[in-house]
């Protein structure tokens, strides 16, 4: 008996999904308007603010994976307000992303839950943050001094799940 599989059996059968659903944690935007009256538009790259305040619980949720699922993962966890704090960068090359650290109460602890879905990642540790605009190479340091040990509160207000084919989904 021949145990030799074709080839493209066996890669359809090992491919990882292109496509990916993630789970957000809608933050109250007024407080970010505010942060954003700080920024020159001359300064913004071209994708500039960023106006869906928001921080991703986990990206990389595979297909397949339904809202009930992430409802039951993060059905005894409550989310009622997060600290931005510690402004930094992410440097793209072509832009530099201006963005908060996040601090909460079972933020952690939601990302544990929803790993324990199939899901693919790139990054093993979560670092929660939430980002404020995407700014041309070089612009970000007039910012990092403007908000340096600033910090700003911020409600929790809503869990959105957005699986593999773009359907949106409210959680909590």
């Amino acid at each position: 008996m021949n145990h030799i599989k074709p080839y493209r059996s066996f890669v359809l059968e090992n491919a990882k999904p292109t496509k990916f659903g993630y789970v957000k944690l809608q933050l109250d935007p007024m407080t970010m308007q505010e942060i954003h009256k700080m920024i020159s538009a001359e300064d913004l790259d071209a994708k500039g603010l960023e106006e869906d305040t928001h921080l991703t619980l986990l990206y990389g949720l595979h297909p397949g994976v339904t809202p009930e699922q992430v409802s039951e993962k993060l059905k005894d966890i409550n989310f009622s307000q997060v600290r931005l704090e510690n402004i930094s960068i992410f440097d793209q090359g072509s832009r530099e992303v201006l963005k908060f650290d996040v601090a909460g109460k079972n933020l952690i602890e939601a990302n544990s839950a929803l790993k324990e879905l199939p899901n693919t990642s790139d990054f093993p540790d979560f670092h929660p943050h939430t980002t404020i605009a995407y700014l041309k190479p070089g612009t970000s340091n007039k910012y990092l001094q403007l908000l340096k040990g600033k910090s700003f509160d911020l409600k929790a207000t809503e869990v959105f799940y957005k699986d593999a084919d773009k359907n949106i989904a409210k959680i909590k």
